[in-house]
């Protein structure tokens, strides 16, 4: 682990005296922070943390934390990794196919069907190597066999109101973790708040199918989500066995869970969670909810012989309390002062897109290697639909696997190539690469 996996975080001050401190090696893999000041205090978490010497990886649900820690921390927006977080890993494609699927059901809220029906597409993708986008699983739905074509319909419904979801391949999530100081990645800037839950879901999906093969050093020390709630939902009926969550929990990965909406969120977050900090509100809520439940009066017989429980410390409203599961404990608490700094590198990189004038971008693929990016689409026009799989293995010998798939994708995000669904023999579909009219005129110009 982290070498500063076990240093002091100070949180504020006792009310009794001296300092509130939290090591987040007490914590059992898990902390959750619950009440209306939830955001407050996962702000002020991620400055301690750091000041510690730790390594967090941030996700920003709403964009509150952005605005008071991101420049602590390195910012990142949710376009810039989504196209990696659509990729499968290399060692276990379909273990993280898997975790896929269930980042998908959790997002959408889908039936045990539903997620049956797409964990049969995520293993097609698995085992042809490809990326799990939405437009793509959205095509991989048709081949899938053994479920009536209602269920499939309104499967790729659901999907596909996320097609247009847009990933620039920028920055890979090994990348994002190389930052010595942790990350922030906004995911509110996406436009569409189911876009930022599925972000969430697909990060935490990548954390964990990445987690072994990822060097220490490059481990995040625990992973920040606010506004947890809008990931991990309670539900009215339970729709699906929320394997995610069950991922999560299983996972080495140490995990802080932040909502302020304490009723929306779902029972077993609370319960798979022995280490809380609750602002005043939710504190003072639960404990009326014991009062309530201990008064003779309230239902069952009486029990005059049961001993009095002590009373509980006062809690102000500007401040919080530590329940502390690794000792039993309560320990009200006011937050440390600190001071706010957000980035400027979002403002300064949308003024310069602004600034960038119409058909000045180079094309996708030639800032790499312009003689790999004609030796591709060479390829793919000489050749009846070739698989990816089949381009990246002929090329192999004259050029490096890497640079064989980036250049790929490159040339399908800019448009000069396209992946197409098309069925083979044994009933299975297979994705295949077609130039279009743009790739047709760039390998002009690069002949």
């Amino acid at each position: 682990m982290i070498s500063t996996y076990g240093k002091t975080v100070w949180l504020g001050y006792s009310q009794t005296g001296g300092a509130a401190n939290l090591r987040m090696d007490e914590l059992g893999g898990r902390l959750l922070l619950l009440g209306g000041r939830a955001d407050e205090m996962a702000a002020l978490l991620a400055y301690a943390s750091r000041e510690a010497g730790s390594k967090p990886l941030i996700l920003d649900m709403d964009g509150y934390l952005s605005s008071k820690v991101s420049g602590y921390f390195a910012p990142h927006r949710l376009s810039d990794v989504l196209y990696d977080l659509y990729r499968m890993d290399e060692g276990e494609p379909r273990a993280h196919g898997e975790l896929i699927s269930s980042a998908y059901t959790t997002a959408l809220d889908l039936t045990f069907e539903e997620e049956a029906i797409l964990d049969a597409a995520m293993q097609q993708l698995a085992a042809q190597d490809t990326m799990a986008s939405p437009p793509v699983v959205y095509d991989a739905l048709s081949g899938v066999e053994g479920f009536r074509g209602f269920y499939i319909d309104k499967l790729k419904g659901r999907i596909g109101t996320l097609k247009s979801l847009d990933a620039a391949d920028s920055v890979s999530v090994a990348q994002l973790l190389s930052h010595p100081e942790g990350a922030i990645v906004d995911l509110s800037r996406s436009g569409m708040p189911r876009a930022a839950e599925l972000g969430a879901s697909l990060f935490i999906a990548k954390l964990i199918a990445a987690f072994h093969a990822t060097s220490s050093s490059e481990r995040p020390s625990f992973i920040l989500v606010n506004g947890v709630h809008r990931i991990f939902r309670a539900l009215p009926k339970s729709l699906h066995g929320n394997r995610l969550f069950t991922a999560m929990l299983d996972s080495p990965l140490v995990g802080v869970f932040a909502s302020d909406q304490s009723q929306a969120l779902s029972p077993q977050v609370v319960e798979a969670c022995p280490t809380r900090i609750l602002s005043a509100d939710a504190w003072n809520q639960i404990e009326r909810e014991k009062r309530r439940c201990s008064n003779p009066g309230y239902g069952g017989a009486n029990r005059w012989d049961r001993p009095t429980p002590p009373a509980p410390p006062p809690v102000l409203p500007n401040s919080f309390v530590l329940q502390h599961g690794f000792y039993g404990s309560s320990q009200p608490f006011v937050p440390r002062p600190f001071e706010a700094k957000a980035s400027l590198r979002k403002e300064e990189v949308d003024v310069g897109e602004k600034a960038k004038p119409a058909g000045k971008e180079p094309p996708g693929g030639i800032d790499a290697d312009p003689a790999l990016t004609k030796r591709i689409l060479q390829e793919v026009k000489a050749y009846d639909s070739p698989s990816m799989m089949s381009l990246v293995s002929y090329l192999s010998a004259e050029f490096p696997k890497d640079a064989i798939q980036k250049a790929i994708d490159c040339l399908e995000k800019g448009g000069f190539v396209k992946l197409s669904p098309k069925g083979q023999k044994s009933g299975r579909t297979m994705l295949t690469l077609a130039l279009t009219q743009e790739g047709s005129d760039l390998l002009g110009r690069l002949a």
